[in-house]
């Protein structure tokens, strides 16, 4: 099976009614763009680093609350989106990778299957609250993510903005990395982080580990940031725990 087979098999599958009504009860309605301004796709970088201290209270609230390191700096970052546009109601991405049939496995290609969190604050909710609220939406995005995401955007009647994705304005992931570098007789490598120049979205998080705590590493829009607003918010990230 090749990717063009899969993209036809992913299309005339049936579409679960179950997974349906669930993304239209989360995501209906869902709040219009949250960034003033034109896209231009043309993408700046901006880095923080997670001292250990603070990587090991986000792994200690992950364990309170028995869920995923991954909930609770989604969390986070839904609350700093939040604070950053003055709204109560947002939305943020993700992705899980995934290769939902056997004769897929030695195919050369990305599977993503995206899905997307809303993040709903009324006054004096607590970060505790959103951690357990984000886990709920991730593990019910997960259990339906057979279903089309072009057909989630049409069941909640998402608004289209230009080139963006309806929906994935704002995302977040989380990457593992190899502990060790690869190591050939005579020859070392060492990964290499390395930007493409565009922007995928308004704004895209992401977070993997790194010597002393975790990295944040945050693509964003020039034509919608400049980089010291995109420095500040990867701050309040930082110190949202």
């Amino acid at each position: 099976m090749d990717y063009a087979d899969y993209a036809h098999w992913q299309a005339a599958r049936v579409v679960s009614r179950e997974g349906l009504d669930h993304f239209r009860n989360v995501l209906a309605d869902p709040p219009g763009p949250m960034f003033d301004g034109q896209p231009t796709h043309r993408g700046g970088v901006a880095t923080a680093t997670l001292s250990l201290g603070t990587w090991q209270e986000v792994q200690s609230l992950a364990r309170d609350k028995q869920t995923t390191t991954f909930a609770v700096l989604f969390a986070a970052k839904l609350v700093c989106l939040g604070q950053w546009t003055g709204r109560a109601d947002v939305v943020c991405g993700s992705g899980s990778a995934a290769r939902p049939h056997p004769d897929l496995e030695g195919t050369v290609g990305m599977f993503l299957i995206p899905f997307a969190v809303r993040g709903l604050f009324a006054q004096g909710t607590a970060f505790g609250a959103v951690v357990d609220d984000v886990t709920a939406q991730v593990g019910a995005a997960l259990r339906y993510g057979a279903t089309p995401f072009d057909q989630v955007v049409d069941a909640v009647g998402a608004m289209r903005r230009g080139n963006i994705p309806p929906l994935l304005e704002a995302n977040f992931n989380m990457a593992s990395t190899f502990s060790e570098c690869l190591e050939l007789r005579g020859v070392t490598a060492t990964p290499v982080a390395i930007h493409s120049g565009g922007a995928r979205g308004a704004l895209t998080l992401l977070a993997s580990p790194a010597e002393g705590g975790m990295l944040l590493r945050l693509e964003y829009d020039r034509g919608l940031f400049s980089h010291a607003e995109a420095t500040r918010y990867l701050s309040s990230v930082s110190y949202t725990h």
